[in-house]
């Protein structure tokens, strides 16, 4: 596949399995030995299935989670992708109770690709801050 057809699947990853919820599309665009890799928002998952569990749970905690693609930059089979994430905490969420809350944070994805699916994921996002922001740590005193 081409770069731009890697970042159209990866497009397709945020805007319709994370932010719709169609959780069954990880069947199409994921391989049988995927692995997403979500940074501090828990433990390396495997397959579509561990990827469904994963994404919702989370979407449980965030039932209107939206992804906002700031910029993607693809070479080869990798695709890294700049994101904003808001949503509102609604349900259970690392062992916090829901607040009720809105966050918004940013993050970054790289994405392997190979046959036209997702091999490998990786994540790095503002955990901390989704925390802070939802009220389930505090905020550092101000100086």
């Amino acid at each position: 596949m081409s770069v731009q057809e890697n970042k159209a699947l990866a497009r397709r990853v945020f805007d319709e399995v994370w932010s719709q919820g169609k959780l069954d599309l990880a069947d199409e665009i994921l391989t049988p030995d995927f692995v997403g890799r979500p940074g501090g928002m828990g433990e390396p998952f495997k397959g579509p299935a561990g990827a469904k569990e994963f994404i919702g749970r989370l979407r449980e905690a965030f039932p209107d989670i939206t992804f906002t693609i700031e910029e993607m930059i693809a070479e080869g089979d990798l695709v890294a992708t700049r994101w904003t994430a808001t949503a509102t905490n609604e349900g259970e969420f690392m062992g916090f109770e829901p607040t009720g809350r809105k966050a918004t944070i940013g993050g970054m994805t790289i994405q392997r690709f190979k046959d036209g699916r997702i091999v490998e994921g990786w994540t790095q996002q503002d955990a901390l801050g989704l925390l802070q922001q939802i009220g389930a740590v505090p905020q550092p005193a101000r100086a």
